[in-house]
């Protein structure tokens, strides 16, 4: 066997395996072309190298020119294919460039099933022998080149083109291996085989075609930069098995540790559904893995409580925010749990979003606790209040006795009309218009004592500060002229409303007023004043202040002022101001104390505005 044949033989041989190979390779991902487009240019490839051979071996200028003419078809293969995968592998070039090469090298295949002999040749005159290396014989055509093979090298020079555009693309988006080796590798081996073949049949050289041998570097170069990618992948592959073994494994170990956990712990995905419950979790529901997956949960959330809770969970999952709930959880046993549920979302190193984890504790007696001390607060500020209406008994019947009196006046007036005779009608109405009126005022005298001294449920309504401070100050009116004390208002303008309870703000508005009262028993009648002020203290929140001229606050009291049980008076029960702070906490307010300038104290406490102003 010559050794022409072993060569050609053995490009033939290298291409097809490696052809088989990307062929299985392309059988198990069929959504990529890559390694498609690959086997089909090494096949082509394969079948050039066995044209070629059978040329150099051809004994007739017919036999030559039929095997010149159908080794145009893998041409076309090999050209059209090589095309699409730098396209596809390289993910540049110009498309229209890529379609500009197919349909002129389709051109040039339909051209040489045309003419005869074909498509290189338009007469093939004889065969020569020439004597190549190793002196072995080979058969060279000599003929007269065929003008319409021009078509066929516009094609070639439209693919160095496409393939020089297509390179550079790759190369400044950053691919440059990928860029060099399959870009640079096509655009040399190509030049390479248009160069000889072009010289061959233009009779410039006297040698048999051997373009398989670029086009075998080409595949070389596309092989070789496949096989790193395969490599990669394989790489990766591995990295991933491993990755997904230690993932097991630490999963196994958050589950073995979260059913140990002494709370209730469940874990959510990217769709707002729950994928996780621990032991503690089950245990307390009663209830099996897959009936709390995905929103079985909710079945056991007490159905006051449900749409609250889904709306804070949805919320807080959207904006991707930590929450923290309070809802009754049913248990095994049937009965509804107080539960405090902590959820956190949960991110990638990559800082992709996860779900969320969270966890949960049962807080029934803390809650049974709060409720109890509320009932027990409520109490309280309800005694104290009574006790107020008793410290201002002289304010109220001084209060009623003003419209008691007026109506005791007209009533006699009116009945001094009558035994004389003599009845004006125009003055009777008028006397009954204002028994009329101070009948009204003695009521709404009565409907105050009777609001502040009732025991009833705490109602939370839209209030104007402004408003329960002029109240107030008309309330306790009496009660300064009683204890010869002057009080003014300074009201800021526009203020906007509070969530509260006005008969609780009341209370406490009277009670440091009283308190006031109380702190200037020494004081100067002159300068006995108190000045009850509001304003905005910063956005959203209102400050309301009452300002005293007494002996101001101790020293060693002022840290204990609202404790329980605390008190500077002789008198008192150290209950006032305790009860006034705990209703203004209960507001979800501060309250503070302090001297003020000039002698005296100001007592001042905060309420946030409602959050619909």
């Amino acid at each position: 066997m010559s050794w022409i044949t072993v060569l050609w033989s053995m490009n033939a041989a290298a291409c097809l395996t490696l052809a088989a190979i990307y062929l299985l390779v392309w059988s198990k991902h069929r959504e990529d072309w890559v390694p498609l487009l690959f086997s089909f240019t090494a096949i082509s490839v394969a079948v050039i190298a066995g044209f070629e051979l059978a040329t150099m071996r051809s004994e007739t200028t017919e036999q030559f020119g039929t095997l010149m003419r159908w080794a145009h078809v893998p041409i076309w293969v090999l050209l059209v294919s090589l095309v699409w995968f730098v396209r596809f592998y390289l993910r540049a070039g110009r498309t229209w460039l890529a379609w500009s090469v197919c349909g002129v090298r389709s051109l040039a295949l339909f051209l040489n099933f045309l003419f005869s002999p074909n498509l290189n040749y338009r007469q093939i005159t004889s065969l020569q022998q020439v004597s190549w290396w190793g002196g072995e014989k080979v058969s060279v055509a000599i003929g007269v080149p065929n003008p319409w093979t021009l078509i066929a090298h516009l094609g070639l020079l439209l693919l160095l083109i496409f393939l020089i555009d297509a390179t550079v693309s790759a190369w400044r988006r950053g691919d440059r291996r990928r860029a060099l080796i399959v870009g640079g590798g096509a655009i040399f081996f190509v030049t390479m085989g248009s160069a000889q073949a072009l010289l061959v049949i233009w009779g410039v050289i006297r040698a048999p075609f051997f373009i398989s041998f670029p086009y075998l570097g080409i595949v070389v170069a596309m092989a070789y930069e496949l096989s790193s990618e395969v490599l990669r992948a394989a790489q990766i592959a591995g990295q991933l098995r491993s990755s997904e073994s230690a993932l097991r494994e630490s999963e196994a170990r958050f589950r073995t540790i979260a059913d140990s956990a002494p709370v209730l712990i469940w874990m959510s995905g990217t769709d707002k559904l729950c994928t996780f419950f621990n032991k503690g979790w089950l245990d307390f529901t009663g209830r099996a893995l897959e009936q709390e997956l995905g929103n079985g949960w909710a079945e056991g959330v007490h159905h006051d409580d449900l749409d609250r809770c889904l709306k804070v969970y949805a919320n807080s999952f959207d904006a991707r925010e930590p929450f923290t709930m309070e809802y009754c959880l049913r248990r095994s046993d049937g009965e509804y749990r107080w539960v405090l549920d902590i959820g956190t979302p949960r991110f990638a190193p990559d800082g992709a979003f996860l779900g969320y984890i969270g966890s949960c504790i049962d807080i029934t007696e803390r809650k049974l606790a709060e409720l109890d001390a509320q009932r027990h607060r409520t109490e309280l500020a309800h005694l104290s209040r009574v006790a107020l209406m008793g410290e201002m008994s002289a304010s109220i019947a001084h209060e009623l006795n003003q419209p008691l009196t007026g109506i005791v006046s007209n009533a006699g007036a009116g009945q001094r009309f009558i035994d004389r005779g003599d009845v004006d009608l125009q003055e009777l109405r008028a006397l009954l218009v204002d028994i009329s009126a101070d009948g009204r005022r003695a009521g709404e005298v009565v409907r105050g004592i009777r609001r502040m001294v009732k025991k009833e449920e705490t109602r939370r309504q839209s209030v104007d500060l402004n408003d329960v401070v002029m109240n107030v100050a008309h309330m306790i009116g009496p009660d300064a002229l009683l204890h010869s004390c002057k009080v003014t208002t300074s009201l800021k303008p526009n203020l906007p409303p509070v969530e509260a309870d006005p008969i609780q703000i009341q209370q406490v508005l009277i009670n440091l007023v009283v308190n006031g009262f109380d702190a200037m028993r020494d004081t100067p009648v002159q300068n006995r004043k108190i000045l009850m002020a509001t304003e905005r203290n910063g956005d959203g929140v209102i400050e309301v202040s009452i300002r005293d001229y007494g002996v101001g606050i101790p020293d060693e009291a002022r840290d204990r002022l609202f404790d329980r049980f605390f008190t500077t008076k002789r008198e008192g029960l150290g209950m006032g101001l305790a009860i006034v702070r705990s209703i203004v906490e209960a507001h979800h307010g501060t309250i503070a104390a302090e001297n003020a300038a000039g002698g005296g104290a100001r007592f001042h406490f905060t309420l946030p505005a409602s959050v619909t102003h």
